[in-house]
């Protein structure tokens, strides 16, 4: 994949450049926001500073539509699409609790039952607010990386969102499915 180390508008005389460390310079990303275009008008050209393997040239960015780049050694990358309009794509970071952070969590929970703010607001459906769906994630449930290893591909993330009485995919034999009864 092709790495972007530097970037200019089109007719500019001087890039900027990757920092020190190799990780993508906010500037460069900067840039690239700064020349993009929308849906309704058209974006600024760009010339980018490229990497290929071992061979490193200067390529305007209407040479590359259709093709995705990372900025330097970061994760993040950039899709260059029609009109110049460039589609930055930021990484992301997400990971399951464990079970002794879901223990934690449980312990305060009890120990602030009552004194937390959504215990202290009356029912929501009552005052005609809006919000009734908003509940503590510690009472509805938090899932663990321990639950997934346990039970694999059936787990269902965001089960409690979903309004799922399980957080598990039960098969064809049991009485439930999807943690809904039948």
């Amino acid at each position: 994949m092709k790495k972007i180390i530097a970037a200019r508008i089109l007719g500019d005389k001087s890039f900027e450049k990757m920092g020190r460390d190799g990780q993508s310079n906010p500037t460069i990303k900067r840039i690239i926001k700064d020349a993009s275009g929308s849906e309704d008008e058209i974006g600024v050209e760009l010339s980018l500073y490229c990497v290929d393997g071992t061979t490193k040239k200067i390529i305007s960015s209407s040479e590359l539509v259709g093709e995705t780049l990372k900025i330097g050694t970061s994760e993040t990358k950039v899709e260059i699409l029609e009109n110049n309009i460039y589609n930055i794509i930021e990484p992301k970071y997400e990971s399951l609790t464990r079970d002794k952070t879901k223990d934690q969590l449980k312990k305060l929970r009890a120990e602030t039952k009552g004194i937390d703010i959504g215990d202290r607001i009356p029912d929501m459906n009552i005052q005609g607010s809006n919000i009734q769906y908003i509940h503590n994630a510690v009472d509805t449930g938090i899932e663990s990386y321990e639950d997934y290893e346990k039970k694999g591909k059936n787990f269902i993330p965001s089960w409690n969102l979903k309004h799922l009485l399980s957080p598990y995919k039960f098969n064809a034999n049991n009485t439930k499915k999807h943690g809904k009864k039948i």
